[in-house]
């Protein structure tokens, strides 16, 4: 019986720490592209305190990172993982906020449960994704052009 527990124990700490390290290995991925979008950012347009980071992978992928820059201006910085697109920055006052962008959503649509908004772009565009679910428990992408405010396209049901 002894031999039965002492292996039971011994299962739920194996499973426990491989637990563990999955959580961690998630975390460090996150954190070096959080770093590595820091540097880049300070270095190609002078951002000196960041704030918020987004990583967009929709049919582009693209990290975006928010904060102050050197004139003390909010801005939003956006750095494809694509060599074939530029890095480009824009005032965080020249666009939409995430409140707008999740009110145009509540416009069109009626979310039950907001997952997440983040920052991304597209063919060029700087964009809002906003994560939901429905009242049918589905969920759903719903993506706001950053400058108009404007609808841009939506996944629903998936």
């Amino acid at each position: 019986m002894k031999k039965w527990i002492y292996g039971i124990v011994m299962l739920l700490v194996i499973a426990y720490g491989y637990y563990l390290y999955t959580l961690s290995a998630g975390n460090s991925s996150l954190n070096k592209a959080y770093e590595d979008a820091q540097l880049i950012a300070y270095n190609e347009t002078g951002l000196q305190k960041p704030s918020d980071f987004y990583m967009y992978r929709g049919k582009e992928k693209w990290d975006v990172i928010t904060g102050k820059n050197r004139n003390g201006t909010m801005v939003a910085i956006w750095i494809p993982l694509d060599k074939n697109s530029k890095i480009f920055a824009l005032p965080l006052k020249s666009g939409i906020t995430k409140d707008q962008a999740l009110e145009v959503l509540k416009q069109q649509r009626e979310p039950f449960q907001i997952i997440h908004t983040k920052l991304g772009c597209e063919q060029g565009i700087p964009l809002w994704e906003i994560t939901y679910k429905n009242v049918k428990d589905k969920l759903c992408y719903f993506y706001v052009d950053f400058n108009s405010g404007k609808w841009l396209k939506s996944y629903d049901n998936l």
